[in-house]
C-alpha cells in the first residue's frame, strides 16, 4: 500500500505541474506586437540575442570612460557614485529601444540594464495614431509596461519642449509606473507646449513621483546637488555635455534665452546632450542638436563640438543618437571625426504619403535627409532607422569581444512613396517583416528612396 501511495502521490505532483493553475515556476510574459512577433525580457545575454541579429559592431577599447570605484553610502550625494539612484552593482547586458514613431520626426527611448531604466523623450503626441489604428498613447503605455516591471524609472531625461519629443507625456503617465529617481531636462519654460509635462512632471517630482529634478545647467556646472557625472548604477552613468547654450534659471521663459547675448530662436540647439557610459559600450545622446536654420542663426553642434577639443568627456562613442532626426542641419563632419561613432540610430516617424520635398514624395520626402546619410554613409557608421524596420532593439553585454545585436519589428505604419518619375516606389504596407534585422543601407526604404 505504501508503494501505491507513493506512485499515486508522484502522478498527482506531475499532473499539476503541467496545470496552467499550477505552475512550477513563471517567467515574464512577453510583448506580443500587433503583427505576432514578440520581444521579451530575458535574464542573460546569451538567451536575450537568441533572435537577433549581429550589427557586426563591437565596442572599442577607448570607447567608455571608467566608472568611479566607491562604496555604497546612502549618505552621500544622489547620483553619486557611492549613492547611484539604484544599487545595483551589474547586470547581463544593456538594451537601447527606439519606438517607432506614428508621424515624421519624433524621439522616444527608453534604455534598460537590469532593474535600471532610463526614459529618454516621449516622442510624437499621444493623440496620434499609426495605420494599424493603433493610439500611440495606448502603445507607448504597453511598452512601458512591458518593460518596466518594478513601476519606477531611475532617470528621465526630456532633451527639449518640442511636441515630437514631450506630446506622448499622456502615455507615460497612462502606464503603471509610480516613481521617477531623478529628472534631468532643458531647463526652462516653453509655455503651451510644455504646460502639461511641467504640470505633471517636473513640478511635481518630490510629491508625486518621489524623485529630484535637477536642470541641465545645473548638472554640468555641478549646482544645488546636480552632478556633471550621473550614476544610474554602479556600471551605467550619463556624462552630461556643456553645450554652451543651457540656461541657469529654470524658470525662465523660451522668449528670453540668450547665448554670449544673442537670443536663441531655434529651441532644437537647447537639447540636453549626454554620453552614456556602460562597461566598454557607450552611447551619444543629442536630442534636436543641430547648426543655423532658417529659423535660428547659432551653429549649435559646431559650437558644441570646437568647445570640447580636448575635453575627456566628450570622446569616442561606440553609438550615436543622429541629431534632429537626421535632418540635413545635424550630424556634420567634424563630430563624426571627434566621436567616431561605429554605430547609429536615427529616429523619424513615417511621412505622410502626400508630403512631397525635391523630387521625392511621401515616406521619400521627409527625415532623414540623404545629406546626412551620405555623411554617416562617408564615415562608415552602420545606421540604423525605426521608420524603415520599426521599434528598434540594441543589445550588448559591453565587452570588447561580443558584437552589439539588434532586431526590429513589423511596421505598425505604411511606408508609401518614392522619386518622381521612378517606378519602383515605396510600398512596404504594415505588417511586412521586409526589414526588422536589416540595418538603414540595405532597407527597402534607403534603396528606393535614395540609393
Amino acid at each position: 500500500m505504501k508503494i501505491r501511495n507513493t506512485v499515486f502521490i508522484a502522478l498527482l505532483v506531475t499532473l499539476l505541474s503541467s496545470c496552467s493553475l499550477f505552475p512550477i515556476s513563471s517567467s515574464e510574459p512577453p510583448f506580443i506586437n500587433s503583427s505576432g512577433s514578440s520581444e521579451e525580457i530575458k535574464n542573460t545575454f546569451t538567451e536575450r540575442i537568441e533572435n537577433m541579429v549581429s550589427t557586426g559592431k563591437m565596442p572599442r577599447p577607448v570607447d567608455a570612460n571608467t566608472p568611479e570605484v566607491a562604496s555604497y553610502d546612502e549618505e552621500a550625494v544622489l547620483g553619486s557614485a557611492a549613492h547611484p539612484l539604484l544599487d545595483q552593482v551589474s547586470s547581463e547586458y544593456l538594451e537601447i529601444i527606439a519606438f517607432e514613431q506614428p508621424e515624421q520626426y519624433g524621439d522616444a527611448f527608453l534604455i534598460k540594464a537590469g532593474n535600471a531604466e532610463i526614459i529618454v523623450d516621449f516622442g510624437n503626441p499621444a493623440d496620434f495614431d499609426f495605420d494599424d489604428s493603433t493610439l500611440y498613447k495606448n502603445y507607448l503605455k504597453d511598452q512601458y509596461n512591458t518593460w518596466i516591471t518594478d513601476q519606477k524609472v531611475e532617470l528621465m531625461i526630456i532633451s527639449h519642449p518640442h511636441s515630437d519629443h514631450i506630446g506622448g507625456l499622456d502615455g507615460f503617465l497612462a502606464s503603471d509606473v509610480r516613481s521617477i529617481g531623478m529628472l534631468v531636462d532643458y531647463g526652462y519654460r516653453y509655455g503651451y507646449n510644455d504646460n502639461a509635462y511641467y504640470n505633471n512632471i517636473r513640478s511635481k517630482m518630490s510629491s508625486r513621483w518621489h524623485g529630484v529634478y535637477h536642470s541641465a545647467y545645473d548638472s554640468v556646472n555641478n549646482l544645488n546637488g546636480a552632478l556633471s557625472r550621473t550614476y544610474v548604477t554602479q556600471e551605467l552613468f550619463i556624462d552630461w555635455i556643456d553645450t554652451g547654450f543651457y540656461q541657469a534659471n529654470p524658470d525662465l521663459n523660451y522668449t528670453n534665452l540668450k547665448y554670449l547675448g544673442e537670443k536663441i530662436e531655434d529651441l532644437n540647439i537647447t537639447s540636453v546632450v549626454g554620453i552614456l557610459n556602460y562597461k566598454s559600450f557607450s552611447f551619444m545622446l543629442t536630442g534636436d542638436m543641430q547648426n543655423s536654420t532658417s529659423y535660428g542663426s547659432i551653429d549649435g553642434e559646431t559650437i558644441m563640438t570646437e568647445a570640447h577639443t580636448s575635453d575627456p568627456l566628450f570622446h569616442q562613442v561606440t553609438m550615436l543618437k543622429v541629431g534632429h532626426h537626421g535632418s540635413t542641419n545635424a550630424t556634420y563632419a567634424p563630430l563624426l571625426s571627434k566621436i567616431r561613432p561605429t554605430l547609429g540610430v536615427i529616429s523619424a516617424g513615417r511621412v505622410d504619403s502626400s508630403n512631397s520635398y525635391g523630387n521625392k514624395t511621401g515616406a521619400c520626402s521627409g527625415h532623414p535627409h540623404i545629406q546626412t546619410l551620405s555623411r554617416l554613409k562617408n564615415a562608415n557608421v552602420k545606421t540604423y532607422l525605426n521608420s524603415a524596420s520599426g521599434t528598434l532593439h540594441f543589445v550588448t553585454n559591453g565587452s570588447l569581444v561580443d558584437p552589439i545585436y539588434f532586431i526590429g519589428a513589423p511596421l505598425k505604419s505604411s511606408l508609401i512613396g518614392g522619386q518622381n518619375g521612378y517606378s519602383n516606389s515605396l510600398n512596404s504596407p504594415y505588417g511586412s517583416t521586409l526589414d526588422i534585422d536589416k540595418d538603414l543601407w540595405s532597407s527597402t526604404f534607403y534603396n528606393r528612396c535614395h540609393a
